[in-house]
């Protein structure tokens, strides 16, 4: 009976071991994508184009919840 615990405990720890190790890529890169978003609450026609003037829409970090904006104290 200690013979089985002892292979079960040590076929987990080399599985675990060996999982931890390859588990992440070798060439994995992080990427931010919090930057140059702009919010406008309201349906805007043609605010899906790459072009749409938005100068007057405010600057944000993520996340954002829009549900936030109607907050007593919010911008």
């Amino acid at each position: 009976m200690k013979n089985q615990i002892k292979r079960v405990t040590l076929f987990t720890i080399f599985t675990l071991r060996f999982f931890s190790f390859h588990s992440t890529p070798q060439n994995a890169t992080t990427v931010s994508f919090n930057n140059d978003w702009k919010f406008l609450k309201g349906d805007i026609t043609g605010a899906e184009k790459e072009r749409f003037p938005d100068t007057n829409w405010r600057n944000l970090d993520l996340p954002h919840d829009w549900s936030i904006e109607d907050l007593p104290g919010s911008m």
